[in-house]
């Protein structure tokens, strides 16, 4: 599906694997990561293409072996977790507390900031509780 838009917010792992579960669903079949990169603004990128066509961007980094979504969700969430405060954008002044939270997010034709290739986009958020 080339229209999928996705935008998901939350916090924990199981919204977590079901975000990324979204995330693969509907590419092709079977789909499955073969590259990342971290950007300062997008966060962690998941890729889908050939390891040729990995080669062609320079910021690409290929991994080990073609992860499902599944694996793909742990190599994520373990960077995720180990993101300090600093990373963590949206913070806003209100009147509760904070906790650790996650983005997961791509846009029609499933890129990440126009990028092509791309499965999705991992960001950690600030996760607002009121009072």
């Amino acid at each position: 599906m080339d229209n999928k838009h996705i935008d998901i917010s939350s916090e924990g792992r199981k919204a977590f694997d079901l975000a990324i579960e979204v995330a693969f669903a509907g590419k092709t079949h079977d789909q499955k990561a073969t590259g990342w990169r971290v950007d300062p603004e997008q966060g962690l990128i998941l890729y889908w293409l050939t390891p040729e066509y990995l080669k062609k961007l320079p910021q690409a980094i290929p991994l080990p072996f073609e992860m499902t979504a599944t694996q793909a969700a742990d190599f994520a969430w373990n960077w995720l977790t180990v993101q300090t405060e600093v990373e963590r954008k949206q913070h806003c002044d209100h009147d509760g507390s904070d906790g650790h939270g996650f983005r997961v997010h791509a846009t029609r034709w499933g890129h990440v900031e126009g990028e092509e290739g791309t499965i999705c986009a991992i960001q950690p958020i600030w996760a607002w509780y009121g009072k």
